[in-house]
């Protein structure tokens, strides 16, 4: 789910309009984005799942309200049946008189059209999860930084996952610049248990029983965006990410450093 990114980058795209429209007449309450990107490693917390990746998406916003989706499409052939859809709904609202306080709530369902069959799901091969975020900004008073943590239930495998971030970002647009510039820097951890940890339903053997019931992840990344039209953001960036074994290091770790493209539009 790419809506955190997707936000930030659009906000960058409208200027200090915040997605309002100015090809399109969309009425304030409402909000549109779209992304291509292209990632030359498809990795899904601290696991790889597929290299060379096509990534569109879609998301609709009003007020507080926002539903999407995400795509994932392998292009290299040995990685094809790997294709990856995400279709997410949520909401996010604020506390009164805290102002640098806020939740995000909401849905995601993971679902894996080509793969026929997993040890997890039988014939099954779709996955519904639950997230609910508090949401720190320009905290403690640092003007783009921002700090979330998460708690997310998959109802299917019974995964619970604990999932703290922090990103930092600044904007340069002051006079002269020909490109309104934004940097960001991202870190995040995750501590996933309960039962069985799967790459889009790779299941990761050990050499006990078949399966780790738990492990730890954690990632970052710097990114940097062009503001190139009102209405439209190029991205690159370049990302690290992990996966830790909590108990045994039978699994080799997974070591991924990888670089993104993206090209972001908001109205």
């Amino acid at each position: 789910m790419k809506k955190k990114a997707l936000t930030l980058a659009l906000a960058t795209a409208a200027g200090t309009s915040a997605l309002s429209a100015q090809m399109i007449d969309f009425p304030q309450q409402y909000s549109l984005s779209m992304q291509m990107e292209y990632e030359s490693r498809h990795v899904f917390r601290g696991f790889k799942q597929a290299d060379d990746t096509f990534s569109p998406s879609l998301e609709i916003g009003y007020g507080d309200a926002y539903a999407g989706w995400d795509a994932y499409f392998p292009t290299t052939s040995q990685d094809a049946q790997f294709q990856e859809h995400q279709l997410y709904g949520g909401l996010e609202f604020g506390f009164p008189g805290i102002d640098f306080l806020g939740m995000d709530i909401g849905t995601v369902v993971y679902d894996f059209p080509t793969i026929a069959y997993s040890p997890d799901h039988g014939n099954r091969n779709r996955n519904h999860e639950f997230y609910g975020g508090l949401l720190f900004g320009n905290f403690p008073n640092v003007e783009g930084l921002e700090f979330s943590l998460y708690l997310r239930h998959d109802a299917d495998v019974k995964h619970t996952i604990l999932e703290p971030g922090a990103t930092y970002q600044h904007d340069f647009d002051g006079p002269g610049m020909v490109l309104p510039i934004r940097i960001r820097f991202d870190a995040y951890a995750g501590f996933l248990s309960d039962r069985k940890p799967v790459r889009n339903y790779r299941v990761l053997e050990t050499q006990e029983d078949g399966y780790k019931d738990s492990y730890n992840y954690y990632g970052g990344s710097a990114q940097v965006f062009f503001r190139i039209d009102p209405n439209a953001t190029l991205g690159f960036g370049l990302h690290y990410a992990d996966a830790i074994n909590q108990n045994e290091d039978i699994q080799p770790r997974d070591n991924n450093v990888f670089w993104k493209a993206s090209l972001t539009m908001g109205f």
